[in-house]
C-alpha cells in the first residue's frame, strides 16, 4: 500500500492492514513545546447529545480456533449526564472471560469500580517481596494482606487474614496523642448499635478499655491497674436489730456500694445475675448474748447450701455477755438468678441478742 492509499482508507472510514508485524497507524508529532501531541481524539459531534450515549470503542479484536472475531479486550467511553455545567461520564475497560464479556475497571461520576460484573476474579497488588501484598479473594470474597489464601483460615475471622507464615506480623492503628484509636465491633449504624462491642485506647491518659453491650467492662489504666466498671459486687451494713429470734433474716439495709446493682436492700438479698464463683463475707458483733443459750448461729444462706458461724454460749461464758463477734467468709458456687442473704438462729434461753449497727455483708463475683 501506499501513503495515499491509506490516507484514503482513513477518511472513508476504511481498514487498514498489512501482512506483517510493522505498525499499521503511527501518529507523529514534531511540536518542540511542553504542550500535549500527539493527540488522539476520538469525537463524538452529534447534534442531540443525551444522557447514556456512548462516545466511542477501542476493541482488542481476534480470532478464536473455530475461525469467529471476538474482542478480547475493550474500553470504551460513555456519557452518564449530558447536562451543561453538570456533565458526568464514563469509561469501562472489559476483556472476555469463559465466552463473556466481563468488566474489569469502571470509572463513573461517582466512583472507579473493579469487577462491576461480580465475576470470580481475584484482584492482587504485588509489593517487592511479596506477590499478595493486597489479595482479593474474588471467588471466596475474602481479603487478604500479605497473605494469599485467606479463605483457608477460620470461617469465623476469615473475611480479612493479615500477615504471612515466615515472620512476624501485626496491625498498627496510629492517632494523635490526645486522642484515641478503637476497633468496633458493630451490629446496626447507630447508637450503641454501632459498636457494641470495642477495644479502645485512649493515648492522653493511656488508657485502655473493653466494652460489651455499648459499655466499658474492663479498664486498665496507665499503672497497669485493672478494674472492671460492671463486675458484680456489693457492700453493706447493718441496722440495729433488737430481741432477735430464730429464723430471722438480719437487716443490712444500709448500701455501702452495689456495683451491677444486684443487691436488694430492702429485702437484705443478694441475687446473682450471671452463673459462677462469688466469695462472700459476714462480719460483725451480736450483743447481750445470754449465756444459758443452747447455741447462736450466723449463717450465710445461698441457694446451694448454708456456710455457719456457730456458738455455744454456755460453754463460752459463766454470764450474759455484752457483745461477741461473728465472721463468716466463703467462695460459694451460684447460678444465675441464685440468692445470698444473712440468717440468725438460735435455741434456748431469753430472746435478747442484738444485731450491732456496724456488722457488714459484701461478696463480688471472683470468676
Amino acid at each position: 500500500m501506499t501513503r495515499a492509499s491509506d490516507l484514503a482508507r482513513l477518511l472513508s472510514g476504511g481498514t487498514i492492514s498489512t501482512a506483517d508485524n510493522t505498525d499499521q497507524l503511527t501518529l507523529t508529532s514534531t511540536d518542540a513545546d511542553a504542550n500535549q501531541g500527539p493527540v488522539l481524539d476520538l469525537y463524538r459531534n452529534s447534534s442531540s447529545p443525551a444522557d447514556s450515549d456512548l462516545l466511542g470503542e477501542i476493541s482488542f479484536r481476534g480470532r478464536n480456533d473455530n475461525s469467529q472475531d471476538v474482542d478480547y479486550g475493550h474500553i470504551s467511553g460513555k456519557i452518564i449526564d449530558a447536562s451543561d455545567g453538570t456533565e458526568d461520564g464514563m469509561l469501562d475497560i472489559s476483556t472476555i472471560k469463559s465466552g463473556a464479556k466481563v468488566s474489569r475497571v469502571k470509572i463513573t461520576d461517582d466512583g472507579t469500580v473493579l469487577n462491576e460484573d461480580s465475576a470470580d476474579i481475584d484482584f492482587r497488588v504485588e509489593s517487592n517481596g511479596n506477590t499478595h501484598m493486597l489479595f482479593v479473594d474474588g471467588g471466596n470474597d475474602k481479603i487478604g494482606i500479605g497473605i494469599s489464601n485467606p479463605a483457608s483460615y477460620d470461617d469465623g475471622g476469615d473475611r480479612l487474614v493479615v500477615g504471612d507464615t515466615s515472620g512476624r506480623s501485626g496491625i498498627t492503628i496510629v492517632t494523635g496523642t490526645s486522642n484515641d484509636g478503637s476497633i468496633n465491633f458493630a451490629d446496626g449504624t447507630s447508637g450503641a448499635a454501632s459498636y457494641s462491642g470495642y477495644v479502645n485506647y485512649h493515648h492522653n491518659t493511656n488508657e485502655m478499655k473493653l466494652a460489651t453491650n455499648g459499655n466499658a467492662r474492663l479498664v486498665i489504666d496507665s499503672t497497669g491497674c485493672v478494674t472492671m466498671p460492671s463486675q458484680p459486687a456489693f457492700l453493706a451494713v447493718s441496722r440495729s436489730m433488737s430481741n432477735i429470734g430464730s429464723g430471722t433474716t438480719l437487716d443490712f439495709g444500709t448500701e455501702i456500694f452495689d456495683q451491677n446493682s444486684d443487691y436488694n436492700a430492702s429485702n437484705f438479698t443478694f441475687t446473682a445475675p450471671v452463673t459462677g464463683r462469688y466469695f462472700m463475707s459476714l462480719r460483725g458483733y451480736i450483743k447481750d448474748v445470754d449465756n444459758n443459750a443452747t447455741y447462736y448461729q450466723v449463717s450465710l444462706r445461698t441457694s446451694n447450701r448454708d456456710h455457719n458461724w456457730l456458738i455455744d454460749p454456755y460453754e463460752l461464758f459463766s454470764n450474759d455477755n455484752s457483745y461477741f463477734p461473728f465472721s463468716v467468709s466463703a467462695l460459694v458456687d451460684l447460678d444465675a438468678a441464685d440468692t445470698a442473704f444473712a440468717l440468725f438462729s438460735t435455741a434456748g434461753g431469753t430472746q435478747q441478742v442484738d444485731l450491732d449497727a456496724g456488722s457488714y455483708f459484701g461478696g463480688a463475683l471472683i470468676c
